[in-house]
């Protein structure tokens, strides 16, 4: 057999063996990567941490029965109706696609960039429905839908495929303590435990990623603040802009200006929860994220700074 026959093989089995150990990892707490990988990457096999299609609803006293008082999660309110979506849920499935109102919404949640957004799910007017490919972008989730287009879950935008360049348009949520909820809505409507898969929803997959570390490579990255530092990043006037959460607990009230344009962030103590409206009072839709995640989806984000 020839040197350079030998050598392929040698490249093959070495390829297979590759291909086999990353299928073989937990789906649900992928590895840290320690070198430099592209922007999209393939975290876990596409459809081993799926998307919430097909979501129920139950009451704040049957959610409770298996909740945590200290957890968290994110309340989207339309045209009167609430509905809580909890991490314990989420941080199994990238996404649900739900409808409240009449009204279909995608509600995103990313453990290892931190990340918290809600969208509207229409694209070019038409009710849209989203996959989980198991890939990210900058520790992002990443999604498909039926045209094959890639979405980044935590902007609502198309980064590739036919519908390259569309955005998802925002919609107001906030983040709340499940305790608050749970006080405040006694009756209040909660995505069910029963979504269709077999999940321990009393356990988080990704209990490992709350250190310091920044499981896989993030580009640009920007040293403005710690990697991993909570903020609240805000969009208006075509400029971005990053409140750390920290901050916003000490200050409690910020009335600032992004691009030309007030607007007022309020941290409410009793609730957790902290809101962000224009000038008029309206609700603005703002992501939660880590930081490093913000930065590199943003690089020319302001960052507000305590007077």
């Amino acid at each position: 057999m020839k040197g350079k026959d030998i050598a392929w093989i040698l490249a093959t089995v070495l390829a297979a063996g590759l291909v086999v150990g990353w299928r073989y990892r937990d789906a649900h707490v992928p590895p840290q990567a320690s070198a430099p990988q592209p922007r999209v990457i393939e975290a876990v096999e596409a459809g081993s941490v799926p998307v919430i299609s097909d979501p129920k609803v139950e009451r704040t006293n049957l959610a409770d029965q298996y909740l945590q008082d200290a957890g968290e999660g994110v309340v989207v309110g339309i045209n009167g109706r609430e509905r809580f979506y909890p991490f314990q849920i989420l941080a199994w499935h990238p996404a649900v696609n739900d409808t409240l109102a009449g009204t279909p919404i995608l509600v995103s949640y990313g453990p290892l960039s931190g990340t918290v957004a809600v969208f509207e799910r229409r694209v070019r007017g038409a009710e849209t429905t989203f996959a989980a490919t198991g890939g990210l972008w900058n520790n992002a989730p990443v999604l498909s839908d039926a045209t094959g287009s890639a979405w980044i879950a935590a902007t609502g935008t198309a980064i590739s495929g036919p519908l390259k360049g569309e955005r998802l348009r925002p919609l107001p949520s906030t983040v709340m303590r499940w305790s608050a909820w749970k006080g405040s809505r006694p009756n209040g409507e909660v995505l069910s435990r029963d979504t269709g898969f077999e999940r321990d929803y009393t356990r988080d997959p990704y209990a490992d990623a709350s250190g310091m570390a920044v499981w896989y490579p993030v580009d640009p990255k920007d040293a403005r603040l710690p990697a991993k530092t909570s903020v609240v990043g805000v969009l208006a006037g075509g400029a971005a802009k990053a409140y750390p959460l920290e901050s916003v607990r000490v200050v409690r009230e910020i009335d600032d200006s992004i691009g030309g344009v007030g607007v007022r962030l309020a941290y409410d103590e009793d609730l957790g929860t902290v809101s962000v409206e224009d000038a008029d009072g309206e609700p603005l839709p703002a992501t939660m994220a880590y930081w490093f995640f913000w930065a590199a989806t943003y690089p020319q984000t302001q960052i507000f700074e305590n007077p």
